[in-house]
């Protein structure tokens, strides 16, 4: 086994230990700690938001298109589908948005 070596130039150079991100602190984490969106964004707010607006949008859509079609089924597993896939895409969508925006003092 041949160890590589650090490249030529890449020896003075220091990275951080941590990444901020979603509101994060610019302060190192403690030790035993995870990293966690903390409370210094609208992160959380917006990925509730947008997960219960268009999960709720896409339930309807998907409920009336199911209530459209001329089999008559039941139409409870594709709303429930429905409901589950717009409402993972708004929370993504609302978090990433909420983030943006910083909380006051």
């Amino acid at each position: 086994a041949q160890s590589l070596g650090t490249p030529p130039g890449m020896s003075s150079l220091r990275f951080a230990p941590y990444a901020p991100f979603l509101g994060q602190s610019d302060r190192p984490l403690a030790r035993g700690t995870s990293a966690s969106i903390s409370g210094s964004s609208y992160a959380i707010e917006g990925a509730a938001v947008g997960g219960g607006t268009l999960g709720l949008a896409t339930a309807i859509l998907t409920h009336d298109l199911c209530a459209a079609d001329s089999s008559g089924g039941s139409c409870l597993l594709p709303t429930l589908g429905g409901a589950m896939t717009g409402g993972l895409i708004g929370v993504v969508i609302g978090g990433l948005a909420g983030s943006f925006f910083p909380k006051g003092p």
